[in-house]
């Protein structure tokens, strides 16, 4: 009787819309996810986790059926992002994708400004709303670059967090900042942690005026060498020049107390 239920069920809800009740039903339960599902047939395209079942002051928006989910996953399930840091001031989260992190590091260090860099349009539209009850949270549609000028996406048709920008030639909706832009944009001059998941554009990052290495203090970044080779020898050379303790968490690389060596240290290495 069950999987003859499940089977007429299956036909009467949109592919994307089981993914998201199985999925939630997985990690909510599933009195909470029938009560979802009736509120997402009022709004097919978004639902939304509860304060209490994220752990947040406010609801977070995902999109059904996509790679929202298993973001969400990363960011609040298994905290990829959960580092010991003391009392933070600035925070820029570099490649937000909907601004889950984003939310995380908002709740985390509450007194911290948060900075959210989002290149792709309809991410950027769920990122703002997301964060819209965080006020020390400032929203930039742009890509980390290592210059100002202008992109593209590469590949529009990806996964919501696959998206990869290229240099345009000719001017397009999306400007590239580079770290120094945003730090002068917003009166900055350290930062305290700084998140990179920009699906290999590090390489154009690390490789180009990295001198605003010296103002981060703690570096969680996502190597992407699988897309464009090269991005993990970017790094270490960045770092050449600079001591820190180095730990990973999932796919995230975590560089912590990063601190530039002596004159002296760096005659002897």
């Amino acid at each position: 009787m069950v999987l003859v239920l499940k089977r007429i069920a299956r036909r009467l809800v949109s592919p994307s819309q089981w993914s998201w009740l199985s999925w939630y039903r997985g990690r909510f339960g599933i009195l909470r996810a029938l009560t979802g599902y009736f509120a997402l047939l009022l709004h097919p395209d978004i639902c939304f986790i509860s304060a209490a079942e994220a752990d947040t002051r406010h609801p977070i928006a995902i999109r059904p059926g996509t790679a929202d989910q298993s973001v969400f996953d990363e960011v609040f399930l298994k905290r990829e992002y959960d580092i010991d840091v003391d009392s933070p001031t600035v925070i820029i989260d570099a490649g937000a994708h909907i601004g889950l992190a984003t939310v995380f590091f908002a709740e985390r260090f509450r007194d911290a400004v948060v900075i959210a860099i989002e290149p792709e349009a309809t991410n950027f539209a769920v990122l703002c709303r997301n964060v819209s009850a965080y006020p020390q949270v400032r929203a930039i549609r742009a890509g980390l670059w290592s210059r100002s000028t202008w992109l593209r996406i590469e590949n529009p048709d990806a996964a919501t967090w696959s998206f990869r920008v290229l240099e345009s030639e000719q001017p397009t909706d999306l400007r590239a900042v580079s770290i120094a832009d945003v730090m002068q944009l917003h009166g900055i001059d350290h930062i305290d942690i700084l998140k990179m998941d920009i699906e290999g554009a590090e390489l154009e990052v690390l490789t180009h005026n990295a001198g605003w290495l010296s103002t981060v203090s703690n570096l969680l970044i996502e190597l992407h060498d699988r897309y464009r080779p090269g991005c993990t020898a970017a790094l270490e050379a960045a770092l050449s020049d600079y001591d820190y303790e180095r730990s990973k968490h999932g796919s995230t690389v975590i560089l912590q107390n990063i601190r530039r060596r002596s004159a002296a240290m760096l005659a002897l290495s």
